[in-house]
């Protein structure tokens, strides 16, 4: 019977990193312009004329992961949120982080979706039910 419950928790876990990565590109130009504004990253034109629009996507979509991967393991898991999270954390972490500021801005943008997981859920708790 635990590996039944084991297996429950494996499948929300696969979704919470879906959902996150599907939210993260969806929202990848929202936090790729965010990106472009914090962190002010060279704009060589040069042979590839578009790497502001891939700088767009690839740097938003790793600050979106960061931001939607707190929000759903705090929202959509029971246990093991934290063991989900840094997880998941670490890979776009290390990927965008090379100094002070960016760690600072993906623990903040961490801290950003786990709140409002939180008021989100506070909300559903304080709502009575309508039946």
């Amino acid at each position: 019977m635990k590996k039944f419950k084991d297996l429950v928790f494996y499948k929300k876990v696969t979704l919470v990193y879906f959902y996150s990565f599907l939210c993260s590109l969806f929202f990848s130009p929202l936090f790729g312009k965010l990106f472009i504004i914090i962190f002010h990253p060279s704009m060589s034109g040069g042979m590839f004329p578009t790497i502001n629009d891939s700088l767009q996507l690839i740097g938003g979509t790793m600050l979106g992961i960061l931001t939607f991967l707190s929000f759903f393991s705090s929202f959509l898991l029971e246990k093991k949120k934290f063991i989900v999270w840094i997880f998941g954390f670490i890979l776009p972490f290390f990927l965008i982080s090379t100094s002070l500021k960016e760690a600072a801005w993906a623990f903040l943008l961490s801290a950003i979706g786990w709140g409002l997981a939180k008021i989100i859920l506070l909300y559903k708790s304080k709502k009575p039910n309508s039946k």
